[in-house]
């Protein structure tokens, strides 16, 4: 009996040490979770804060270039009549980049101007004003403004399909027609998509 119980006791003995080996080694694998958990908590609390960041610059950069168009449009609001040229060679400054995307060199911006005196293409007397820019034999005709509406679109489409053989004739086909301003509203868009006419602009106006 003496032996037996010996034996049960080494038995229990060696249970509690391997129950208390076990709780230890949960311990340690608590331990281990709970700095996991604490450094991906540190990590994600970078990561949100570089993004907090990234977000406020964004906003920051937004309201600068609101700033600059609102500000540029109280400028270009009071130029008037007087100094519309002016104005028209400000605006394609401002979207130079935009232009060279479409492989526009403002740079070569010429004024075309007509008065139909005889009524050729239109009424007599209608005078016909574009920018244009003509690279390889080809034709870019801009219409620049401070805001775009889309009456302006039909217009300037209207006009330059109505003396087009005069344009041609003179400087070779027209490639594209393409509007630049600050503003332009909704329906205009719309309207130069249909007509197959390029826009560049700051901002749109829902109308």
């Amino acid at each position: 009996m003496d032996s037996r119980f010996l034996k049960l006791e080494e038995r229990v003995a060696k249970v509690e040490e391997e129950i208390k080996q076990l709780r230890n080694d949960m311990n340690d694998l608590r331990k281990d979770m709970q700095e996991g958990f604490r450094r991906h908590d540190e990590e994600f609390a970078r990561v949100w804060k570089s993004i907090e960041a990234m977000r406020k610059d964004m906003q920051e950069g937004f309201r600068r270039h609101d700033r600059l168009i609102q500000e540029l449009s109280i400028s270009i609001g009071s130029l008037g009549r007087r100094t519309g040229k002016d104005m028209e060679r400000l605006i394609l400054n401002i979207y130079r980049d935009q232009l060279t995307q479409l492989g526009i060199d403002r740079d070569k911006a010429r004024r075309f101007e007509y008065i139909d005196r005889e009524g050729l293409y239109g009424l007599k007397g209608k005078r016909y004003e574009f920018d244009i820019i003509v690279s390889n034999s080809h034709v870019d005709i801009l219409e620049v403004k401070n805001r775009v509406g889309e009456e302006d679109i039909v217009t300037f489409y209207e006009k330059v399909n109505s003396i087009k053989p005069l344009i041609e004739h003179g400087y070779g086909s027209i490639r594209r027609l393409v509007t630049v301003s600050i503003h332009i509203d909704r329906e205009a868009l719309d309207k130069a998509k249909e007509l197959g006419i390029e826009c560049i602009y700051g901002y749109m106006v829902r109308g």
